[in-house]
């Protein structure tokens, strides 16, 4: 399908609107549809119609509102047997003509045509299942793709299944949920790989009352176990003699794609080897997970005699188990100061796993300082996480002991493990910090101080510096400090000051801390984390689209900020409407280069039987590359089936919202709402779902200060508004982007 420069470069998709009674040739329409113009310059669309490719020959047959995204051709003057060619133009008030479109055409064979007519789409058998399903088998004469439209005897609701994806001139389709006992009528459909052009095959009439089968499909287990990262294998034979040589196709239908089928997807019995069992061979991926999983698999006859197909479950037999991994057994840890460790879980758990630290036993003078509370995700779970633990000063001099415990408090199941700890007595000198991490905002400061664990004999100078990492973060003061007899155990303060870029990253620097008047006493490092300000962020050119069934629609996506590498996204429907989808624009690639440019997503809603509107969430992830918030769009599917349609009753109240600024800074301002319903609610959400606060506001219009329920401030990422009128009606789902 190809563009119109002059109605804003918006798409024909054209698409057969026919009812088959039987096998009767009924009236065909043809039906183009285009994305909505944009140019409001432009007052019609032109449509124009041959029997012909050549531009010259096309005659205009009618012309509609730039409103208008479809016009259907049904003056009954429509031919069987007869490819017909659609194009468009746009018309200015002034009555300046833009450019033809790229041409779309259909075809539609008649019971009658001819043989050569007849193969460019064909029919060539349909086998009975079961009293519920069949197989249809069609072929084509150049490689294309298509689908099967199919009708019950006296009935005009025509039906279709999805389409195939690859190019073939051989096709087979399972078409299900069928009627017992019924006649069916079925015609294949078949479009290039553009899909502008269309070929409707002549009809064919098959039943739902197969004959009983000869034979039936048996497998040696009707649940294989496939051990992770091994195989096991099916045994697959006939109960009965078929008449003649079956082919039996086994696949993975749904389900973990870790399971697939090794070999023997295909096997060949006859007359002779029928009782026979043959092997099918599956195997388990290896993954990092914990969890055992399943996959529906479908054994079916593919060619010969028909009989029921068979369903059985493969199973996989995860080898990995939750374990935590320290990165010691046991630890030193200074008296009158402190020593680290680091946790990590061994293999990624299945939800959050939420972990407590703390001394189970020993010592009371060591004690968890810092990482008592740990949370792992299925993101984080293999990156070490800090504990840090200290001891007290005491008036012994005896090295105490005690077992630190790492539990899980909540999540999956992990097995406790444990630590020792020592306490390294004997008034030893140390130097000695209040923090192990300083989180330093981007353009400011923190501080952390420092102190001796024990009295120095004489004044006793420190240096502070930056080790390594991250250049923009420096020791602004405290750089040098002197501790003397009398102020050893006093805390003296370091400023750490990081300077302004243009970069997005949260970098990180090792601060040294060094004993220079004796250089026997141990450093103390610890970890300086920018807080970096220009947070990378997506922008969408809207919060909200609409999209005629059959119809399409686009968005564009761009970056907020340059990130620091490529960054990989995809786009993809996560809840609602499984009728809507991303037709184009599913993977993007944003560099360092082209990250403020808007790239374009077409999302397209297929055709379905009720008469309601829906509505869908379309979420733009990063997939690799840099960490960014997920974004979300709504898109409302305007059905296009006579009818009560739910969600039109208040179009024009959720077009009237508006929502600014966006995206929304709370350290800058509160987000304004106008246009709302009176004593009506709005509620805010997460992208997981929970309820983040409820506004109230009296009459149009509402603010919100960036906070939630408890008067905390949210972190950046996306969140949902679901704004009810009075009646308790949604009347309208807004995606915005919080940036802290």
């Amino acid at each position: 399908m190809n563009v119109m420069k002059s109605i804003g470069r918006a798409a024909i998709a054209a698409l057969l609107v026919c009812a088959y009674p039987a096998l009767s040739q009924a009236a065909i329409t043809y039906t183009p549809h285009w994305a909505p113009v944009s140019d409001p310059s432009i007052s019609r669309v032109l449509v124009y119609r041959s029997v012909t490719s050549v531009l010259a020959d096309f005659v205009p047959i009618g012309s509609t509102s730039s409103s208008d995204t479809s016009y259907a051709d049904a003056d009954g003057a429509l031919a069987y047997d007869t490819r017909y060619y659609y194009s468009l133009r746009s018309r200015t008030e002034a009555g300046t003509l833009g450019l033809f479109s790229v041409v779309v055409s259909g075809l539609t064979i008649s019971d009658a045509a001819s043989e050569s007519l007849k193969n460019q789409c064909r029919i060539d058998s349909i086998v009975t299942i079961d009293n519920a399903t069949c197989r249809v088998h069609w072929s084509t004469a150049v490689p294309a793709r298509g689908k099967v439209r199919y009708w019950r005897m006296g009935s005009s609701t025509i039906l279709e299944t999805a389409s195939t994806t690859a190019l073939a001139l051989h096709h087979a389709m399972v078409v299900g949920g069928l009627a017992e006992n019924e006649i069916y009528f079925a015609r294949a459909v078949s479009h290039d790989a553009p899909g502008t052009s269309l070929t409707i095959s002549a009809a064919l009439s098959f039943s739902t009352s197969p004959p009983a089968p000869d034979f039936a499909i048996v497998t040696s287990v009707d649940i294989i176990d496939v051990p992770e990262n091994g195989t096991a294998n099916l045994g697959v034979k006939l109960s009965a003699q078929p008449p003649g040589t079956v082919e039996v196709t086994i696949v993975r239908s749904s389900g973990d794609t870790d399971l697939s089928i090794q070999s023997g997807s295909v096997l060949s019995f006859t007359t002779s080897n029928w009782n026979a069992y043959q092997t099918t061979t599956f195997a388990a991926a290896n993954d990092v997970d914990i969890v055992n999983g399943s996959a529906d698999v479908i054994v079916y006859v593919s060619s010969g005699a028909s009989a029921p197909l068979k369903t059985i479950n493969a199973v996989e037999v995860d080898d990995d188990a939750l374990a935590f991994v320290l990165d010691r057994s046991s630890l030193a840890v200074p008296e009158g100061g402190t020593a680290q460790f680091h946790v990590r879980l061994g293999s990624q758990p299945s939800s959050s796993v939420f972990v407590l630290v703390s001394r189970s036993s020993g010592d009371s003078d060591i004690s968890v300082q810092s990482g008592g509370s740990l949370a792992f995700t299925t993101s984080n779970w293999n990156i070490d996480q800090t504990v840090t633990l200290a001891a007290a000063g005491d008036a012994d001099v005896l090295d105490g002991t005690a077992a630190i415990r790492v539990r899980a408090s909540s999540g999956p199941s992990v097995p406790d493990a444990f630590l020792t700890a020592t306490e390294e007595d004997g008034g030893t000198l140390y130097l000695s910090v209040d923090s192990d991490t300083v989180f330093v905002p981007e353009a400011g400061t923190a501080i952390f101080h420092v102190k001796l664990t024990s009295q120095p004999s004489a004044n006793f100078q420190v240096a502070v510096t930056r080790a390594s990492g991250d250049a923009d973060i420096a020791v602004q003061s405290g750089a040098s400090l002197t501790f003397t007899v009398s102020n050893w155990n006093v805390n003296q303060t370091v400023t750490l000051a990081a300077a302004a870029d243009a970069g997005v990253d949260n970098g990180a620097s090792t601060i040294l801390v060094h004993a220079t008047s004796d250089p026997t006493v141990p450093d103390v490092t610890l970890v300086a984390r920018e807080i970096d300000d220009d947070a990378l962020y997506f922008v969408l050119d809207s919060d909200t689209v609409a999209v005629e069934e059959l119809g399409t629609v686009q968005f564009h996506v761009k970056l907020g900020n340059q990130p620091p590498a490529n960054v990989a996204v995809s786009v993809s429907r996560r809840l609602g409407d499984e009728e809507t989808s991303v037709q184009s624009g599913g993977s993007l690639t944003f560099t360092t280069s082209n990250w403020n440019t808007y790239q374009t997503v077409t999302l397209a809603a297929a055709h379905d039987e009720d008469s309601q509107d829906e509505t869908a969430m379309i979420v733009v992830h990063a997939t690799s590359g840099a960490s960014l918030s997920d974004a979300a769009l709504v898109v409302r599917v305007d059905d296009d089936e006579p009818g009560d349609h739910e969600t039109s009753t208040n179009t024009s109240i959720a077009c009237a919202i508006k929502v600014y600024p966006m995206p929304y800074r709370p350290d800058q301002c509160d987000m304004s709402l106008a246009g709302l319903p009176e004593d009506g609610s709005i509620a805010i959400y997460d992208l997981a779902g929970r309820k983040i606060k409820d506004l109230e506001w009296s009459g149009t219009e509402a603010s919100w200060n960036g906070t939630n329920a408890a008067a905390s401030g949210v972190a950046s990422g996306r969140y949902f508004l679901l704004i009810k009128d009075a009646a308790g009606r949604v009347v309208e789902k807004r995606a915005i982007l919080v940036v802290r």
